[in-house]
């Protein structure tokens, strides 16, 4: 059994993206599996402390989907955002429904927009 890492502690700012540095076989790939929830084989604990945090692994060598395009495997990882601007589409048009709840909606769509502004959703296309 090799120790990569001992002793160690790491936190990173709201909405960092985070890339590691090393020498081969240094344990950058291990530390990035551990911390993205793919290994489960170590000794410690990660830690998050925010319930609807969230962690991205791009793998060195991903598997992509040989029937889809280059766009369509990047819309299958931002899934998530991309059903956040759809749902927020869905609520602007149920404003021109007939018996549409205005203070529903209105509530509804603030909580939306929440979440697209921390995620930066609206730059999604760019």
């Amino acid at each position: 059994e090799r120790v990569l890492f001992k002793d160690i502690n790491l936190s990173f700012y709201h909405g960092a993206k985070i890339g590691v540095l090393g020498h081969n076989g240094c344990g950058k790939s291990s530390l990035m599996k551990i911390i993205g929830g793919l290994d489960k084989d170590y000794d410690g604990s990660v830690v998050l402390l925010e319930d609807d945090m969230k962690i991205g692994y791009l793998q060195q060598e991903p598997e992509l989907d040989s029937s889809k395009d280059v766009d369509g495997n990047i819309l299958d990882g931002i899934r998530h955002k991309q059903d956040l601007l759809d749902t927020y589409e869905q609520i602007t048009q149920a404003f021109s429904e007939e018996d549409a709840d205005f203070d529903k909606l209105v509530a509804r769509q603030a909580e939306v927009q929440v979440m697209i502004d921390d995620l930066n959703c609206w730059d999604l296309q760019h």
